[in-house]
């Protein structure tokens, strides 16, 4: 995470994981290779397997890696978050009015990982889209494993660099929240 912007209005992060988007190309394009240098030499099962993962791969890269922006406007009084994925956008805007404080969740599974989640007060929920409570309701009902409703994830993903901790320190800080 990369803060671009930081002035007593304006606060802004920015997320591109060039890596990851470069580890997803190198093997769709590791697959994609093998698939053209030996057809002839295949047998039906392998070809198979390969196409499948030249179709997956895209597929996940699609699924995971997204360009996030998030921008906190004192002037206009909203938080702003853009996700861009390959095939598709999302933008959600929230009150900054409730953004109560950023914290950092942390997962120890084979080596540290971190990831950024803005935590808003809970009137928030009473003014949220009906239709977007009702899909986190609904999510939460099925078992999916997700933030809190009045939590929001900067990324889907969680991070092994320690810029997400600096970054969440720093939005505190604009926001003159503890940490």
């Amino acid at each position: 995470m990369k803060i671009t912007q930081n002035t007593p209005d304006r606060f802004v992060v920015v997320e591109r994981p060039w890596f990851l988007a470069a580890i997803f190309m190198l093997f769709t394009a590791a697959v994609i290779y093998g698939l053209v240098t030996d057809w002839t030499g295949m047998e039906l099962a392998e070809r198979a397997l390969l196409i499948g993962f030249a179709i997956v791969l895209p597929l996940g890269a699609h699924h995971f890696i997204h360009w996030v922006s998030a921008e906190f406007d004192r002037t206009t009084g909203r938080v702003d978050i853009f996700r861009r994925g390959f095939l598709r956008d999302q933008h959600r805007t929230y009150s900054l009015r409730y953004l109560k404080r950023a914290l950092v969740e942390e997962y120890n599974n084979e080596g540290v990982t971190y990831r950024a989640v803005l935590v808003f007060d809970e009137a928030m929920l009473a003014e949220m889209d009906p239709s977007r409570r009702e899909q986190l309701e609904r999510r939460k009902a099925q078992g999916f494993r997700q933030a809190a409703a009045n939590e929001a994830p900067l990324t889907a993903y969680s991070s092994s660099t320690s810029d997400v901790k600096s970054t969440a320190k720093a939005l505190n800080e604009w926001l003159g929240a503890p940490a």
